[in-house]
């Protein structure tokens, strides 16, 4: 079992498509670290609807904090594949579109 793991979801094993034990690192607060695409759109639905709403306290939630990616559908977003062993830089990309 690797030391590291799926922030959204718990995931430990992350196999992809190609065989590789992958993450994908992505800042979205308050996770850093994500399984799969599948997770990413979740964890960013979820804060498009509301379900952080209080994140930041004084009613300052991560929608607010987000406001302009949210604008923008986050396309352009960075994020970086990484080891899921190691958490090592297997390639660096930006969000090219969000499933609803």
């Amino acid at each position: 079992m690797n030391k590291y793991y799926c922030e959204y979801c718990g995931e430990h094993d992350p196999q992809q498509e190609t065989g590789e034990n992958t993450f994908i690192e992505i800042n979205i607060r308050p996770y850093d670290i994500f399984c799969s695409d599948h997770c990413i759109n979740n964890h960013i639905n979820d804060i498009e609807s509301g379900e952080w709403s209080n994140h930041d306290g004084d009613n300052k939630g991560l929608e607010v904090f987000y406001k302009n990616e949210i604008k923008n559908n986050w396309i352009g977003y960075p994020f970086r594949l990484v080891s899921a062993e190691n958490l090592e830089l297997i390639q660096k990309g930006k969000i090219e579109a969000v499933q609803q």
